[in-house]
């Protein structure tokens, strides 16, 4: 009767079931203790934007450059195989700061950011702004 079912799709104890990608969402994420954190953020940031503070927001990423993908067609009964270098690639970092009035600097570089390297970015942020 299901024979003709897609393979994603799974026939269990009279029950269809689909094959999905997993969401990581970590327990403590929307806790109570985390929800009243945020709400005191948001109230301490109001405060300071009504007196007048000039707010800033820090932050920095890294990029991978190597892609791949994680999945692929191929002939039925043959797996879809992807070759990989033994490497990653290599990584990209961005650090930068944005206020209400927009992009106020950043900076992209290859390989990462030292703690020495991060202090003198935010000296040079704080004396430019």
């Amino acid at each position: 009767m299901y024979q003709h079912l897609p393979l994603e799709i799974i026939y269990i104890e009279g029950r269809l079931f689909t094959i999905k990608q997993v969401h990581k969402q970590p327990i403590s994420m929307n806790s109570e203790e985390n929800k009243r954190k945020r709400a005191g953020y948001v109230t301490a940031l109001n405060r300071y934007i009504e007196l007048g503070k000039q707010i800033v927001w820090i932050d920095e990423t890294n990029f991978n450059l190597f892609c791949r993908r994680t999945r692929g067609r191929f002939r039925v009964g043959v797996r879809a195989v992807q070759h990989l270098p033994a490497a990653r690639g290599p990584n990209v970092h961005l650090i930068g700061a944005i206020s209400p009035a927009g992009v106020v600097t950043m900076e992209l570089r290859k390989g990462s950011f030292s703690s020495a390297s991060a202090n003198i970015w935010i000296t040079n942020l704080l004396q430019r702004w």
